[in-house]
């Protein structure tokens, strides 16, 4: 546990640094007009992300990723700014200015944990000051942190108390992970590179294992989603807590809304491509309310991430952007003239910038990633029905909030208001066909398989615009605000106490042991003088680090009775590694028994843990050096220190001997 708490820690300080700090140095302060804090954070995350993720294409295709490299690119960003953006004769005070801040910072004039801490306390006071009442002020905050804070809770849980990775696409996602980091591109094909760049980002800057980063980012990412959900709605519908509802809806009680509960604590693409649909949505709409450029600007940024991250999520993003558009043209003519043609050329625009990797994936002789192909395109096959999703009651509430919303919107008066309302309306009944029709329909294994999933995000969305729309009844302001806060308290202490929203645990493919051992051999031995022998989790564990086995390719080859170790089916290839450790399973992991499509591989490794036992009492008896790195009831780990491989070793550095 303190190890864990240690590595969050470091997790979050990269995370500071590289989006919350750096992006304020590197682009024009564009977030004055937001409507809080979180709005002026998504303007520079999405500028951020994207720049991370074109800075890593770039730099990763030109075989130059390193944090040297990365450090320089920033620099020069930030100097554009300070210095190359300003006229000529101005330039040279830039200069001055920053070793006069320096000189000033150096003999303690100036005070940066005061004045950092006075600039908190003037935004906490103007907070408590426009709203009005302290004690609804309080109430919100702490509320606020409670819940946000329990959010987090129930989504990072599993990464503290379980060492192994969520679900099985995270040995993957490590993978790709780390081929980004040694600078390899579309290693298994072409797929969408923008999460595992960002991941990779954050393992640079937070020099953090990537096992650590994989483990984090995604529960993390989850709970973003959730605070993209309440600034959307709040900001559309200018009523905080019809988003707050909205969040908490998503964040606490997502068991009851969203599709698999699971995925909320697991590292996937998809998840952190939904992360930014709904604040998309919300700076298209600022746009055409504003007119304003630097709204557009960081509309396409946004949506431009969504591409270059995750094709599915970007064309349902797409989806609400023409709901979006049709909302607009229906109660704000005015506007959707004004602003119809830069739309669509900034929607354009992002769609060819997530074809641009695609493009290059081919020019470089790559293909598609075969298993997402043939999944994109997989459809029932016959004599196989599609069936209507079961509906819940999540559903069924997300339903009549619908209908409730579209009844008010024909009373509503004020334009803005308006067009958010049915827009919402729009969204949640489009996503609900989508969800309910669209696999029947299509005869789509993607559409029914996800479906679920995207409406996740509209039904808490459109549960918040049906607490607003319910709680208007109210017309004076403040007996309004004090009904909403007070339901807000209400209905999530009751759905807590019906609920039970607990900690997610997702399903692994291996035993903690595992991953801790493999931290220990990592953190023991020096790169690239260990190999494990293991199965194919293993691969994506030690790949960038050490070297890997497959316990069929090692018995195939190795020979027992011999001191030299034999890899390679042919048996003359000897392993020149110094430190060989043996992962042998005693008990096959129990998601293997449970899930049907991993029976192949479950009798396989039945099969070679039985021979691979053999193998190790042989070696034994024909008295090979083994050591007993590591035992419990689950795995036996074995060491065996090659001193031959050391000369070898030796041979390679400073030459043969004579």
């Amino acid at each position: 546990m303190p190890s864990a708490i240690l590595t969050l820690i470091q997790y979050c300080l990269a995370f500071l640094v590289i989006f919350m700090i750096l992006p304020r140095f590197m682009f024009a302060s564009n977030d004055q007009g937001a409507q809080d804090f979180w709005e002026g954070f998504y303007v520079y995350f999405s500028k951020m992300v994207l720049a991370v993720i074109v800075i890593g294409y770039l730099l990763v295709f030109a075989r130059l990723f390193e944090f040297i490299s990365v450090m320089i690119v920033f620099l020069a960003m930030i100097l554009r700014k300070y210095y190359f953006a300003k006229p000529m004769h101005l330039r040279h005070r830039t200069f001055k200015e920053i070793r006069a801040w320096l000189s000033d910072y150096a003999e303690g004039i100036i005070d940066l944990p005061g004045v950092l801490l006075r600039k908190v306390k003037e935004k906490v006071k103007a907070k408590e000051a426009g709203d009005r009442s302290g004690i609804r002020f309080i109430s919100g905050i702490s509320g606020a942190f409670i819940a946000g804070g329990y959010v987090l809770f129930i989504r990072l849980y599993d990464s503290f108390v379980n060492a192994a990775p969520a679900m099985s696409d995270a040995y993957v996602t490590l993978a790709w992970i780390k081929y980004i980091n040694n600078r390899i591109l579309f290693h298994d094909g072409i797929y969408p590179q923008g999460y595992y760049i960002y991941q990779a980002f954050l393992q640079k800057f937070s020099g953090l294992d990537p096992v650590y980063v994989l483990r984090y980012t995604g529960p993390i990412v989850s709970a973003l989603i959730a605070l993209g959900i309440y600034f959307t709605v709040s900001g559309l519908l200018k009523c905080k807590y019809s988003g707050a509802l909205a969040a908490i809806a998503y964040g606490l009680f997502g068991s009851a809304f969203t599709g698999s509960w699971e995925r909320q604590a697991a590292s996937n693409s998809q998840e952190f491509g939904f992360l930014f649909i709904m604040p998309a949505i919300y700076f298209f709409y600022k746009y055409a309310k504003s007119g304003e450029r630097k709204d557009l600007v960081t509309a396409g940024a946004t949506l431009m991430v969504i591409g270059l991250v995750h094709a599915l999520a970007f064309v349902y993003a797409m989806y609400g952007i023409v709901l979006l558009a049709a909302a607009i043209l229906l109660t704000d003519l005015s506007a959707f003239r004004r602003v119809a043609i830069k739309s669509v050329a900034a929607a354009l625009i992002s769609a060819v910038t997530a074809l641009i990797p695609i493009a290059v994936g081919f020019a470089m002789g790559k293909s598609l990633h075969s298993a997402s192909a043939e999944f994109a395109v997989s459809a029932y096959t016959s004599g196989s029905v599609p069936v209507f999703p079961t509906l819940r009651i999540s559903d069924y509430i997300a339903l009549g909030c619908i209908l409730l919303v579209l009844i008010i919107v024909p009373l509503v008066k004020e334009k803005d208001r308006k067009t958010a309302l049915l827009f919402l309306a729009l969204f949640g009944a489009g996503s609900f066909v989508l969800y309910y029709f669209g696999g029947y329909v299509t005869g789509s294994l993607v559409i029914e398989a996800r479906a679920r999933e995207l409406f996740s995000i509209a039904s808490p969305v459109i549960a918040g615009a049906g607490f607003w729309g319910i709680t208007s009844v109210f017309r004076r302001n403040q007996i309004r605000y004090d009904v909403r806060l007070a339901s807000v308290y209400s209905l999530v202490i009751t759905l807590f106490i019906v609920i039970r929203p607990a900690p997610i645990i997702p399903y692994k493919m291996e035993y903690n042991s595992f991953i801790e051992q493999y931290l220990r051999i990592a953190g023991s031995y020096r790169p690239t003088e260990w190999l494990i022998v293991s199965q194919e989790e293993g691969y994506a564990l030690a790949y960038g680090k050490g070297w890997h086995l497959m316990v069929g390719n090692f018995l195939d080859g190795a020979v027992g009775s011999s001191q030299e170790l034999i890899s390679g089916k042919d048996g003359d290839n000897p392993i020149e590694v110094p430190h060989v450790f043996i992962f042998h399973e005693k008990q096959i992991y129990e998601t293997y028994f449970t899930m049907k499509e991993l029976e192949k591989q479950r009798e396989r490794r039945i099969s070679e843990k039985d021979r691979l036992g053999v193998w190790i009492s042989d070696y034994k008896e024909s008295g090979g050096e083994i050591s007993l790195f590591y035992d419990d009831q689950n795995i036996s780990v074995y060491h065996i220190e090659q001193s031959k491989a050391y000369e070898n070793l030796g041979e390679k550095v400073i030459g043969p001997k004579r």
